[in-house]
């Protein structure tokens, strides 16, 4: 099931938990993942509904970056992740240096490459190098919660055992717990602008072939995009709209167990749900403004949350997330435009020169405790 108008892209990570894979399923029926070097992790049960968007397609180049990330990899071996985020962090800065920028340069020049050509692709393979080193971290903290995760389903079946029915049984009889050891929605912050940059400086090389939604799980990302188009705008004296206003509000599934979701995702496919919800979400999307279309998507999500909630009672003893989904459209600014805020107005901006004459749209997936 792909739209054929929109093609939603998570942003800006390369890979999710699987808890966030079923929300995310759950409202959109196909997801693309950008993908550099590897295509993505996700597990077997969602691999129909997830599809990797190559951005680099010419050989040397994929090369280069490989080669690069392990070098990378090898240093991590060597000192440790802390050691990694450390050496990424002034790395950042030292890759824009004219020496550094210089050696990438000669070394692509040998390969008889044009000037503007070499430029573009230094932009590429920093970002593409960057963007897989984040992606390792991303899968250590994945590692880690998932370890965390074990550990407080060992904690409620120990609580199962005691005979405890819920979480404020223990608090009324015990005082209260610590806190849970797994953090609800915690996202990779590390760098994260700099995650944006890359993202966006690697997906903007390519001309898209449907209308892009930008799918995020990190606000903080949105508001980084903001606040640089803020920036440009009082430099240049352009004036963006923008369009912002949450559209639903739904249980979320990230505490039901795995072996339960997929049989659930295939029924709601079955019975239509799952796509109806999508056209409802298309409909809000090419026309936020119609209150009609926004009351139809409640009564889908409605309906949809109805069908949920016996799943969601498979949960933890702990209540459900909440989730929210909030529009934002950043009107009188194209696609190009954002590219130009975020890597700057000169003539020697390496984004596609036929992206969409739209203005860039962005569903923002927050989570607050139930």
């Amino acid at each position: 099931m792909t739209s054929t108008a929109f093609r939603y892209f998570l942003f800006p990570r390369l890979t999710v938990a699987e808890h966030e894979l079923s929300d995310l399923l759950m409202l959109f029926p196909h997801l693309f993942f950008l993908q550099v070097i590897r295509p993505p992790a996700v597990p077997p049960w969602a691999q129909e509904r997830v599809s990797g968007w190559s951005v680099i397609e010419a050989p040397d180049l994929l090369d280069a970056i490989s080669q690069r990330w392990k070098g990378y990899q090898d240093f991590a071996r060597l000192h440790g992740e802390d050691g990694i985020m450390a050496s990424m962090a002034r790395d950042w800065t030292a890759r824009h240096s004219p020496e550094t920028r210089l050696d990438i340069q000669g070394s692509l020049k040998g390969k008889g490459s044009e000037t503007r050509e070499v430029d573009r692709s230094v932009q590429l393979l920093e970002s593409g190098v960057f963007m897989e080193i984040a992606r390792d971290l991303e899968e250590k903290e994945l590692e880690l919660a998932t370890d965390l995760a074990q550990a407080e389903n060992i904690e409620g079946e120990f609580q199962k055992i005691l005979g405890v029915e819920s979480i404020e049984e223990i608090e009324d009889s015990m005082g209260a717990l610590s806190p849970p050891l797994l953090p609800d929605g915690a996202a990779p912050s590390f760098m994260l602008f700099q995650r944006t940059l890359c993202w966006l400086r690697l997906f903007y090389s390519k001309r898209p072939e449907a209308l892009p939604v930008f799918v995020t799980l990190d606000p903080e990302a949105l508001e980084g995009i903001l606040e640089a188009v803020e920036k440009e705008s009082k430099r240049t004296g352009f004036s963006p709209e923008l369009l912002q206003m949450p559209l639903f509000s739904i249980p979320s599934l990230s505490r039901v167990p795995a072996e339960h979701v997929h049989p659930w995702m295939q029924e709601m496919e079955g019975t239509g749900l799952l796509q109806a919800c999508g056209d409802s979400l298309e409909a809000v999307l090419k026309a936020p403004g119609d209150p009609a279309l926004r009351e139809k998507l409640s009564e889908r999500i409605g309906e949809l949350q109805r069908h949920a909630a016996p799943l969601v009672k498979k949960g933890a003893m702990a209540p459900a997330n909440e989730l929210t989904l909030t529009l934002t459209v950043i009107q009188k600014l194209t696609h190009e435009g954002l590219a130009r805020c975020l890597d700057g107005q000169s003539e020697e901006a390496f984004f596609a020169r036929d992206l969409p004459d739209s203005p860039p749209v962005f569903l923002s997936l927050g989570r607050s405790k139930g």
